[in-house]
């Protein structure tokens, strides 16, 4: 619990089973590995609730059913990763830098049975970090006299039950239609007016159009006939 009986308790997050497992100490730089923990180390069962209190977050390990404490681990602002270190081979365990009732520190390992409690937790954890940094950044805003701007919080641009929305779309003016150059059409070949006999030359063939229709022969012009 607090030290401060005037301190406020907020609590964040509520996973009603996990389990505490005994952990080998660590034997490398790089963190440690869920599947070393064996299951005759498991050592504890019950509440984990995570809990905002003044300026500090605890992680508090519950009995299920007198809700006796535990063990806590304090996490302070801007040293989580001290105080809660996640598996390299596993989203669901995570190693717990806690302290008991007379103040000695021990490392122990933090199992959940679902990846999205997991989840949660870790969400629970970054946000005491961002409210503990923005709290940071006030404070010293206010020690220089700057003016505080407060966050603004998101707009919901969503349509509720029943609202509508109504667009008016200008009309679009017509355009001009350009004048198109028509395109040159070939003029059909029409027959020309038959020539008079008399305008013929002798030995001259009768214009395009003035030749006979299919199946009749045109009259040769006098001047052509053979005479015996």
């Amino acid at each position: 619990m607090a030290d401060n009986e005037d301190e406020i308790e907020h609590t964040i997050l509520v996973i009603r089973d996990a389990s505490v497992y005994k952990i080998p100490p660590r034997a490398r730089s790089g963190g440690f590995k869920s599947a070393e923990w064996k299951v005759a180390d498991k050592i504890w069962t019950g509440f984990v609730r995570v809990v905002i209190v003044g300026r500090r977050c605890e992680i508090r390990l519950l009995d299920a059913k007198s809700m006796e404490l535990f063990v806590t681990c304090p996490v302070l602002p801007g040293k989580r990763e001290i105080a809660v270190e996640a598996a390299l081979d596993s989203s669901r365990y995570f190693t717990l830098r806690v302290a008991d009732r007379d103040g000695r520190h021990a490392f122990l390992g933090l199992g959940f049975n679902e990846r999205n409690e997991a989840f949660d937790f870790n969400v629970a954890l970054s946000d005491f970090d961002r409210q503990a940094q923005m709290e940071v950044k006030m404070e010293a805003a206010q020690a220089a006299g700057a003016p505080l701007e407060p966050e603004k919080p998101a707009v919901d641009y969503s349509l509720k039950e029943g609202e509508t929305i109504h667009v008016n779309l200008a009309a679009k003016p017509a355009r001009p239609q350009s004048a198109r150059p028509q395109s040159a059409r070939p003029q059909s070949a029409r027959p020309s007016r038959p020539m008079p006999e008399e305008q013929m030359q002798p030995g001259q063939l009768a214009p395009l159009g003035q030749l006979a229709p299919p199946g009749q022969l045109a009259p040769p012009a006098e001047d052509s006939v053979r005479r015996e």
